[in-house]
């Protein structure tokens, strides 16, 4: 069995001014009655109700457990299986595994990533390198960069598929109401006329033809 160390891993979040004060976020949080993290759920309020002691210092550590076995290099006939687990602190705030939904770092209202300013992306690798430990390389930066932009490119296309109505709504009713949660107005109507455009459509059908090669008839 291998491990590593989970005692000064712990200690280590509260190293850092950054990461200490992101440790104790869900003490002081606001509540708006919007479930979006483990902190507004019932089970962690019937949690702080029973141990009262533990809930009351807000640098108690929660955490979650997760694992599950797979077959290494997909032999199947191997006759031993890998069983990883990993523990989340569940302290951390939602933003810092969802940079890409957040208007400050990844404005939803561009086109595409390309079209993001400079500015925002070094402000995207500014706040992961005060939290964690990431190798000085430009290397990095790209690979940080790249999973935060395929997030976000999901994030608007679950987006268009919960809100983009074309059929139901006319564009100018659906500028009307109000955003989904943590979008501006105005980077929402830029975002629904960009759907709404030739180029959006083009854009859509790609994406969907992509993930669903044999159901063009569905589609249509």
């Amino acid at each position: 069995m291998r491990y590593f160390p989970l005692i000064p891993r712990l200690k280590r979040l509260y190293m850092c001014s950054k990461t200490a004060e992101d440790m104790r976020w869900h003490f002081n949080r606001e509540d708006d009655k919007i479930l979006r993290h483990p902190a507004d759920g019932v089970a962690w309020k019937k949690f702080d109700e029973k141990y009262k002691e533990f809930s009351a210092n807000p640098r108690s550590v929660r955490l979650g457990l997760a694992s599950d076995g797979f077959n290494p290099y997909r032999l199947m006939n191997s006759n031993y299986s890998t069983w990883p687990v990993v523990l989340i602190p569940y302290n951390l705030p939602p933003w810092i595994c969802n940079i890409a939904k957040i208007e400050t770092y990844c404005p939803l209202g561009e086109e595409d990533w390309h079209a993001i300013d400079e500015h925002f992306k070094k402000k995207i690798i500014n706040v992961m390198r005060d939290r964690f430990v990431i190798p000085i390389d430009e290397l990095y930066n790209k690979a940080a960069l790249k999973h935060v932009n395929k997030s976000w490119r999901q994030y608007k296309f679950n987006l268009k598929k919960d809100y983009y109505k074309p059929k139901e709504k006319t564009l100018e009713e659906m500028c009307s109401t109000t955003p989904p949660h943590g979008i501006s107005s105005q980077n929402w109507i830029k975002l629904l006329k960009y759907w709404d455009s030739e180029k959006g459509k083009s854009e859509m059908l790609t994406i969907w033809w992509k993930w669903n090669p044999n159901q063009e008839d569905e589609f249509a």
